[in-house]
Formats: C-alpha cells, structure tokens, sequence
C-alpha cells in the first residue's frame, strides 16, 4: 500500500528533521492508510519535545504537554507531535502519573495498545513495524502488545476500544487479549462514563457489531444496569446508522430503560429526549391501537419512524402521511385559537377543541377546510354552552 501523506503532514516531518529530530507518523493513520483507508487525521511522534516544537512552529497549541504532546496548527490543519515517551503507573487505570520522555521509537511504540495501532511510518525510511501488527492487520487479528493484563490494567478503557476497533474492521482479538479484557471487564466502572459513553455509541455505528458479543454476551458493563444479552448484536447491523435508534435498539437486546442509560452515560439531550421518544413511541406501537397520526402527534415524525424500524414494520405508511402533508398537528389545522375564541370559546377549551377537531381530520383529511371544519368547531363550542330554563 502506498502512503499518500499531504504536503502538511510531509512539511512537518522534513522540519523537524531537518533540525535534527527523528519523526515519524504513528498509530490510526499508518493502520487506516494499510487498510486502503483514507485517515481522518494523522499523529506524529518525534525525538522533539514540547519546547523543542514551540521554537520550530508557529502556531503550536499545549493540547497535552505534561505528556509530551503538543498540536501544531499548518495550513489549517491540526497536527498532534508527540515526544517518544514511555509512561509511569497508571494509579486511575486511564492515564500515566509520569511519563518519561526517551529516544527510541520502539520504546515508543511498547506502551500502546494493539499492534496494529503500533506502527509508524516515514516516507523515506519507510514502515517500522517491530512488533508485527501489519500481519496482524492482514489476518485481522486484534493481539495487545506485550501482556494483555498488563494493557487493559494500565488504561481500562482499552477494553472498550479493542470491541470497538473488532466492530469497525470486522476483526476479531486473539484469544489471549481476548481472555485479558474479559478477565479486567469490572475495571471499566473506574473510568468516567463520558468517555465509555463515546466509545460505546461509536461501537454501536459500526457495520459488524457483532464482534463486541463477547463483552456483552458476558458481564459486560453491568455496573450501568445493563444486562447480558442472549441473542447478538448483529440485529443492530440492518438499522440505519442513527445513534438515537441503534442506542434504543442495543437497550432492548440489553433490557435497559433507554432514557435510565442515557442519564447514567450524561448523553446529550438529544440522545436523551430521543430514546425517550422512541422508546415511548415504540411502546405505544406495540400495544395500542393508535393511529400512526395520534403517534406523530404525541412524538414527532423521527421518534415514530425509528419506532416503527424498532419493531420491524414498514414506514410505507408514515412516508405517505408526510409525502401527502395529512395533517397531524394542531398547527396543520386551517382553524387556529383565534376561530375558536370567535365562537365564544376560551382558556383550555380552545386547546380541547382543536384536538378534536385535529382527530376527525386524522380520519379524513379532506375535512381540513373552513368550509367544513368551521360548523364542526360551532357544533363543538355550542355543545360547552350552559343550558338556560
């Protein structure tokens, strides 16, 4: 596979040599571009450290500098250099206390978590890849390097990523860091559920979610109320790529409350209020007799339309509604409150009117005309008039 890099990140490299610091790209963008890959972004690591990058760039950022990274804006690019380090304890199994800047790149590429994520590249002297993970990469096998216990022990978020990486490149972890990650799960509870909450969704995204079974299938990440699944994440595979609907979806097969899960991850308010919908739109789907319009009034037209693909129905149906634009809010009606206070109508009786008014046009839309809507809402106000003897 050849490697293309742009002119900014081939820039940064000659400079930093150029001054007498060993650079190399490392880690995703070495892995993407060996899968045919286009890479997002791209890291470098360096002899260089960080003061040595403030005095050889511009525009430099202390995105990291306690551990030796520091990100360098050019041509509008933002580049991450990070000095060839090896790390202390980690006390908070996430991030190293000390880390301790060295020279050689291999020592470098030892504390890092896949072989496959442990690689670098330059484009004279070529890919240096000591601990093999390019055959790894080609058998699509996810092996730690080094011990695995030791790995996953450092930083327990590593356990989420070795799913997340088998989901997004269909590989599957060899069966020692496989055994390792299993054996470290319950350390998970330690890290900070913003970050497992990101790793999780984007593990849900994947096309081959079905290589994070293991993990699921097991004890998982019960510590957030979730409970072993007994079938397979593969289902999630045929939705589409919405992480409203494939979170609700993963919390079926999980038989977890959508809206509990996502308060406990601190998820967005949109991934929040859109579980809820959905799950209550769903709810509603399955054992009410409701028309899809009473659905779109109570829910909004994405929450029934991921509700509908949850329960594995046609979205023939709703396509129609919205493609004919039937009415099914208050705000479709051709009257408004203004019609219904001129017939002697106020305060909550305008808001009752409406809706039901809004219920004999979900049945026949064509009624949505003053013509004929308007002796309906005089029928309606007259029938709230008190009778006098």
């Amino acid at each position: 596979m050849d490697f293309c890099l742009p002119s900014y990140v081939t820039d940064t490299l000659n400079r930093l040599e150029q001054h007498g610091f060993e650079a190399y790209c490392v880690g995703g963008c070495v892995r993407d571009t060996l899968l045919g890959l286009v890479p997002h972004d791209y890291d470098i690591a360096t002899a260089a450290k960080p003061e040595d990058c403030h005095a050889l760039f511009d525009h430099t950022v202390d995105t990291g500098v306690k551990h030796g990274t520091v990100t360098v804006v050019c041509d509008g690019h933002n580049l991450e250099i990070t000095t060839y380090r090896t790390d202390g304890q980690y006390s908070d199994h996430r991030k190293p206390d000390s880390v301790v800047f060295v020279t050689s790149l291999r020592d470098d590429l030892a504390r890092r978590d896949f072989t496959v994520n442990a690689m670098a590249y330059h484009p004279i002297r070529g890919l240096f890849d000591p601990f093999d993970g390019k055959t790894d990469l080609k058998n699509r096998v996810l092996r730690a390097v080094g011990n695995p216990s030791v790995r996953f022990h450092e930083d327990a978020l590593r356990i989420l990523r070795l799913f997340r990486f088998a989901c997004r490149f269909n590989m599957t972890a060899d069966p020692a860091t496989l055994s390792a990650a299993l054996q470290k799960v319950e350390a998970l509870s330690l890290v900070s559920v913003e970050r497992i909450e990101k790793e999780l969704i984007d593990l849900l995204l994947t096309d081959h979610p079905h290589q994070a079974d293991p993990l699921f299938q097991g004890i998982g990440l019960s510590f957030l109320g979730l409970h072993p699944i007994h079938d397979s994440l593969s289902s999630l595979a045929a939705l589409p790529k919405d992480r409203v609907l494939r979170f609700c979806a993963f919390c079926r097969l999980t038989d977890t409350n959508p809206k509990a899960l996502a308060v406990r991850l601190k998820s967005d308010k949109n991934l929040r209020d859109g579980a809820d919908n959905c799950e209550q739109a769903y709810l509603a789907l399955l054992s009410e007799s409701v028309c899809l319009k009473e659905l779109l009034y109570r829910y909004g037209e994405p929450a029934v339309r991921r509700a509908l693909l949850l329960a594995k129905q046609s979205t023939n149906a709703l396509d129609d509604i919205l493609a004919k634009k039937e009415p099914y809010k208050t705000e479709h009606l051709c009257l408004s409150g203004r019609d219904c206070h001129a017939v002697g109508l106020t305060g909550e009786a305008i808001g009752k009117a409406l809706y039901a008014l809004l219920t004999f046009v979900w049945q026949d839309p064509a009624l949505n005309c003053p013509k004929r809507l308007l002796p309906l809402l005089t029928e309606i106000a007259d029938s709230q008039k008190p009778l006098h003897y």
